[in-house]
């Protein structure tokens, strides 16, 4: 939980407006649900210690990203909303004895790279 505090400081004082948070489905969680600029943002928070690993945003995988999106039709489903402007972004929280780390990517990747699978 304390990570996903943190990236819920990171994301406003970079001008997102939160959303939600634990937003549950059958299929998955998403952590954060946040907008700027007119977008609907998704992100899931990711926490590692730099012993263990170099970066928390490698541990998203495929069939991690598939739920994430089918967790995504679901908020917008539930909420009465068309599928609008949407991106699925990741933030790493990295932990390095007394400091913390925020790694962001924004538009980590897309429901479109999905629609085959």
């Amino acid at each position: 939980m304390r990570s996903e505090d943190l990236a819920c400081e990171f994301l406003a004082k970079n001008g997102f407006a939160i959303v939600a948070r634990n937003f549950r489905t059958r299929h998955a969680e998403i952590d954060i649900v946040a907008e700027k600029d007119g977008r609907i943002c998704f992100i899931e928070v990711r926490s590692a210690a730099t012993l263990f690993l170099n970066s928390p945003l490698l541990t998203i995988t495929y069939p991690k990203q598939k739920r994430l999106i089918r967790a995504a039709r679901e908020y917008f489903y539930r909420r009465k909303m068309r599928e609008k402007n949407s991106e699925f972004d990741v933030i790493g929280i990295v932990y390095d004895g007394e400091s913390v780390r925020t790694e962001f990517v924004r538009d980590a990747f897309r429901a479109s790279d999905h629609e085959r699978a």
